[in-house]
């Protein structure tokens, strides 16, 4: 059942790509897959193709929400590790040659929830839904929250939609980059995720902020049930592989 849902959702994902006309193809073998217990899984795969391939992941919870494969394009070599999961959700992990799904292996792997973040002092502040039109040279946030649902979906050809997350923080003596992941959840169960890295200043005591793009996910979610769904939206962050906070904000009918 799961796998015909996900051969379905990725034909809507793949249909714009021309198919690549390989002669004889074997299919892609799945042969390892390692929760690294980060919010990250490492695969391996066996390719008799010799070529590059496509991978994919596709969050199994809310199929009717409008999930759909998120795909990493011509990939070499056989290994590769996702690190756009969201911890506690199981997923479908997909390997194909080019993009021929004809020849894929698909495999099932719930991801580990994972510790919290206790590296130094972080707080998550708030999250909102923002948009903004994009040919502005300069542009100030525009909050959503006075936009019904049908009022955000009309703007959606015109407007940048974000997620905005505020948070705070106080950094260690020396500069440095850390990992983030955030991860968007609607009321019906879609996830949207951004994996990004965010630069933390010495000796700060600052007042920070990332963003979640949002166009893609909220046209999917109208596609699939014909309106943005409303109501409460979670948004959690994660830092190095650790949970650091949440939020939420709300889309009105």
């Amino acid at each position: 059942m799961k796998k015909n849902v996900l051969k379905l959702v990725a034909l809507v994902v793949l249909v714009c790509l021309l198919p690549v006309c390989a002669l004889a193809l074997e299919p892609v073998k799945i042969t390892s897959m390692n929760d690294n217990g980060d919010g990250t899984v490492t695969i391996t795969w066996d390719n008799p193709n010799n070529g590059v391939v496509t991978v994919g992941s596709l969050a199994m919870s809310g199929l009717d929400a409008g999930n759909a494969i998120v795909p990493d394009f011509d990939i070499t070599g056989n290994t590769y590790t996702f690190k756009n999961l969201a911890p506690g959700l199981e997923y479908g992990l997909v390997v194909m040659p080019e993009v021929e799904l004809d020849y894929a292996d698909l495999q099932f792997i719930e991801v580990a929830d994972v510790p919290e973040f206790d590296d130094f002092h972080f707080v998550v502040k708030d999250a909102n839904l923002t948009h903004f039109l994009p040919t502005e040279s300069s542009y100030s946030y525009n909050y959503a929250n006075d936009l019904s649902n049908e009022k955000i979906y009309d703007l959606l050809d015109e407007r940048q939609f974000w997620v905005k997350i505020d948070f705070s923080h106080l950094s260690h003596r020396n500069s440095f980059t850390v990992p983030v992941l955030t991860v968007v959840t609607s009321p019906t169960g879609y996830v949207e995720t951004d994996a990004d890295e965010i630069e933390i200043t010495a000796n700060c005591i600052g007042f920070w902020r990332t963003m979640v793009y949002m166009n893609g996910a909220l046209e999917a979610m109208y596609e699939t049930s014909g309106e943005i769904p409303t109501g409460e939206y979670n948004v959690k962050v994660y830092l190095d592989g650790a949970f650091a906070g949440e939020s939420s904000f709300v889309v009105k009918d």
